[in-house]
């Protein structure tokens, strides 16, 4: 069973449910505007889910163990390269923890490992920023923002909340 849902006063919701027959699953339907939504499934008895955009279109969900790939609309879209982005640093910063530099002391492995992880998360930091800026009039934006504000202080958070559309400042969220 695959289930769409929303959430709602930080609990989800179910919108609709689906079987999955032969790998596949369907839900269909018009949206009057796009909303962030999470898609719920289980494989191997490990429950996953990922969200999503749901709006009108094509939306092509690869579901795995691992990690989900959500494409085929505009927002979809946007979202899933800003995630390949991310998990790639979030990878190299997992690698950096698994090299061990040869002839150094364990002080020094330990300096150049941090120096590797802060470089990488700043990057990482960049990246979040800069898609939070280029999407800060749509849902993507919105949703970047919502999920990484903690990271900022109160007068970078004001920045970003005075240059939301009005229907986002006027969330239970801001």
């Amino acid at each position: 069973i695959v289930l769409l849902q929303v959430e709602k006063e930080q609990n989800l919701e179910v919108l609709d449910k689906t079987v999955v027959q032969n790998h596949q699953f369907t839900f269909s339907g018009q949206q009057d505007s796009v909303m962030e939504c999470t898609v719920t499934y289980i494989i191997k008895g490990n429950k996953m889910g990922a969200t999503f955009f749901l709006e009108n279109g094509q939306i092509k969900m690869d579901l795995s163990n691992e990690t989900s790939h959500i494409t085929g609309t505009p927002h979809n879209n946007t979202y899933q390269q800003f995630l390949n982005k991310i998990n790639a640093i979030y990878a190299q910063i997992g690698n950096v923890y698994n090299e061990t530099p040869e002839n150094e002391s364990d002080e020094n492995q330990e300096k150049i490992t941090k120096e590797k992880v802060d470089s990488l998360r700043r990057i990482g930091n960049r990246l979040i920023d800069q898609t939070i800026h280029d999407n800060i009039d749509n849902p993507v934006g919105y949703y970047l923002f919502c999920r990484f504000s903690q990271r900022l202080n109160a007068e970078q958070q004001e920045k970003i909340i005075n240059k939301l559309p009005v229907h986002f400042r006027r969330t239970s969220t801001i």
